[in-house]
């Protein structure tokens, strides 16, 4: 079956609402057009003005997500955002060399803030592509980030070329004392804030870390200020990563990615995409295997692993997507109601594994209980006989 999706008690239009008559008010001389239940495209200055063919996009995605988390909060957040969309619509200083720096952002971001890139290109962000997931968008840094347009940056008198070696030199200058802190099987990088995602465009970022031949780094840059890198390829490195990153994207202010990358002498790749992959032990990430509900509440969840299962880091990244999804199920509204609240000795998940799986992974299986079980959900495993039983 596919998971149930979880959207919050407020929709995202009636978020949009909510913020529409703030943000008009904090901007009297513009007006917003609404482009989407979360976004408005601003037009400001007076018909007839000189800026008003000149047009900036208020995308409130991460505004919504803070608020699914702390909807008590909602005051806070909408202050914050108003706010800040007050100073992004300020009259910019001139653009000078030494404030322009590269921040990493989804290309999910770049498709929200700027939807009408396509008709409108010199008003398009300035932006170049890493890969499927991530891009790296140039930015003014003064006393707040503006995110430049192609406008701009001919405006300045600048070419594109100038544009990434102007962001380079500000990015090596701007993180020169970076650090790793952290211990066990993961570090964590620190360059005062804001910069830390961006750290990954740097060739020198991982320096400092041994990989096996071949291998490459494995990391997730969860948020605008985090930057999260496995020590090494162990099942249980990978997985730790793989789960630090996810929480992180879901509660940080500014979140970038959920997934996990590789880095590899400066290329950055998906460690999976996600997608079905039915050559895979585990071919669907979207799909629980089997749910069974327990009469007086309570659910079993199974998952079924048939084939053999390696402890390769994408083979490890993969049941962590497995098992999130049928945690993120048990956790959803649409559970509760039918099953109640989940605790752990009325509802588990039961995982059915090939007997030829690798002995990694069952250590790794049997050492999530804790994690599950703080979830208010057990944790089993099962393996296969060679004539199909589960043992």
């Amino acid at each position: 079956m596919k998971f149930f999706p979880w959207r919050g008690r407020t929709s995202k239009k009636a978020f949009g609402d909510r913020m529409q008559p703030l943000l008009e008010r904090a901007l009297p001389d513009a007006t917003l057009e609404r482009t989407d239940p979360l976004g408005f495209k601003v037009y400001w200055g007076a018909e007839g003005s000189a800026r008003r063919h000149e047009h900036g996009i208020i995308s409130l995605d991460n505004a919504y997500q803070e608020f699914l988390a702390m909807p008590e909060d909602f005051d806070a957040i909408a202050a914050r955002y108003v706010t800040s969309s007050q100073s992004a619509f300020a009259e910019n200083a001139p653009l000078e060399a030494g404030q322009i720096v590269p921040m990493v952002k989804s290309v999910a971001w770049l498709r929200n803030a700027y939807p009408g890139s396509d008709e409108e290109p010199n008003n398009a962000c300035c932006h170049d592509v890493i890969n499927e997931e991530l891009i790296v968008a140039y930015a003014q840094h003064a006393d707040h980030f503006h995110f430049l347009s192609v406008h701009d940056v001919h405006a300045a008198g600048m070419t594109e070329h100038d544009l990434r070696r102007h962001a380079a030199e500000n990015l090596r200058a701007t993180t020169a004392d970076f650090e790793w802190t952290g211990s066990s099987c993961i570090r964590f990088a620190s360059a005062g804030g804001n910069f830390e995602s961006a750290l990954i465009l740097r060739d020198d970022v991982f320096s400092g870390f041994a990989v096996p031949r071949d291998a490459a780094h494995l990391f997730g840059i969860p948020d605008r200020n985090s930057l999260m890198v496995a020590i090494d390829a162990e099942p249980y490195s990978v997985f730790t990563l793989a789960r630090g990153t996810m929480q992180r994207n879901r509660s940080e202010a500014h979140p970038i990615s959920n997934l996990v990358f590789t880095w590899r002498d400066g290329k950055i790749t998906l460690i999976d995409d996600l997608s079905d992959d039915e050559s895979h032990p585990i071919p669907k990430l979207d799909v629980i295997d089997i749910v069974a509900t327990r009469k007086g509440g309570g659910a079993r969840l199974c998952l079924m692993i048939a084939t053999p299962l390696d402890a390769g880091p994408r083979s490890v990244y993969r049941l962590f997507r497995k098992l999130d999804g049928y945690l993120q199920y048990l956790a959803s509204d649409g559970h509760r109601t039918e099953c109640g609240r989940p605790e752990p000795d009325t509802t588990d998940i039961e995982i059915t594994l090939h007997p030829h799986t690798d002995a990694q992974i069952i250590e790794l299986i049997d050492g999530l209980r804790a994690w599950t079980e703080k979830q208010g959900v057990g944790l089993k495993r099962k393996v296969l006989n060679l004539d199909g039983a589960a043992d």
